[in-house]
């Protein structure tokens, strides 16, 4: 009993020393401790103050708040700014209503009839007994083993059209900087030469765009061809060299060649998406895959279902899973879209209106006051 009671003391006395989960030691001072808070340190009051102004502006309204519209009696969600018209709320009606004009639709529907035709058949000859249904687990197992290898499929795809994506990017960009750089230092004291550099930095754009539509070009036309043009320009109006050391312009004629390199480096890139696809063993074995899989869809549905209803099931998922196998071989050649054919970004890059907007962008900083066209 007592050593039950020193435990409990020894206990208690513990708890008293805990505060917050932090044990405070004891003092041999008994002055009664100040109430004035501690000071903080110059660089915790300044980390305080930025928090704080962080946290009023959280809890400010944003400047461009979103409204509710109701336009024609849909319910649509957009920014004040506007929002483009394919990532709308209510986009979902036009995509339906544009299901029979659908290019994916156009191409699986014979592939896509040949399964609602299979369906129909079987349905008829489980009719008359001569057709039975096979187990559903089995065919549930191969179905997801059939996801994997069309989404690995589309994955790759869509990796092969980004990166298209990005090296056009990377043109843009590499041209907009030298015809600014062209306008700015060369034309100054090579004008000449300045307005030859533009110019041939014009032409450059246009050709990636026919080389990626696997277009005949001209000697003297491929985009390699350009690049050399441009290093020849920049050659000539570079300064006479001597020993001293290079000056500012030199730097940037040196700045504008490694430029002009990029734009090689993103020829060569293109050019390996375009002359190397995916294996044709892997389109093919997937291809056979959905055949199988699609067509013995009937016999796993049962009869529970109906006939008719077997028939619409057939086809819808034959729709979704064959419309998925499409997209990723539309995406797998990212130049393919036609210039007339689709909208914008539709199942390929529109590198024709790309190559437009660089030109013209390029022409724009070139014939501004100062510019290298404007100065011939």
């Amino acid at each position: 009993m007592a050593l039950a009671r020193v435990m409990l003391v020894v206990l208690l006395g513990l708890g008293s020393a805990f505060q917050g989960g932090a044990l405070v030691r004891p003092t041999r001072s008994r002055a009664r401790p100040s109430t004035r808070p501690p000071e903080l340190p110059r660089s915790s009051l300044a980390r305080s103050r930025r928090f704080a102004g962080a946290r009023r502006a959280l809890d400010a309204p944003a400047r461009t708040p979103l409204r509710l519209a109701a336009p024609r009696g849909l319910l649509r969600l957009e920014a004040s700014e506007g929002t483009p018209d394919g990532w709308v709320c209510d986009a979902w009606l036009g995509n339906l209503v544009s299901v029979p004009r659908s290019l994916i639709l156009r191409r699986i529907a014979g592939h896509l009839l040949f399964n609602v035709a299979v369906a129909a058949a079987f349905v008829r000859l489980r009719a008359v007994g001569w057709a039975k249904d096979l187990p559903g687990a089995a065919h549930s197992l191969t179905g997801a083993f059939l996801g994997l290898l069309v989404t690995f499929r589309t994955n790759n795809s869509y990796g092969r059209y980004w990166e298209a994506r990005t090296v056009w990017g990377g043109i843009m960009n590499t041209c907009r900087s030298l015809a600014i750089g062209a306008s700015v230092w060369i034309t100054p004291r090579k004008p000449a030469e300045a307005r030859g550099f533009v110019e041939a930095l014009r032409r450059y754009p246009t050709q990636v765009a026919i080389q990626c539509r696997k277009e005949p070009l001209d000697d003297g036309d491929h985009p390699a061809d350009v690049c050399m043009s441009l290093q020849n320009w920049l050659h000539r109006a570079a300064p006479p060299s001597s020993e001293t050391a290079a000056g500012l312009y030199e730097l940037q004629l040196a700045a504008y060649s490694r430029h002009v390199d990029r734009l090689t480096d993103a020829t060569g890139a293109l050019n390996k998406i375009i002359s190397t696809p995916l294996p044709i063993s892997y389109s093919r074995h997937t291809s056979r895959a959905l055949s199988i899989w699609c067509g013995t869809l009937p016999c796993a549905i049962g009869s529970s279902v109906g006939p008719t209803a077997t028939i619409v099931v057939v086809a819808l998922v034959s729709w979704l899973v064959l419309g998925i196998s499409a997209v990723g071989e539309l995406l797998e050649q990212p130049f393919s879209q036609p210039e007339n054919v689709g909208e914008g970004f539709d199942f390929g890059l529109p590198v024709e209106s790309l190559g437009r907007s660089v030109a013209d962008e390029i022409e724009r900083l070139g014939t501004r006051e100062g510019g290298a066209l404007a100065a011939g």
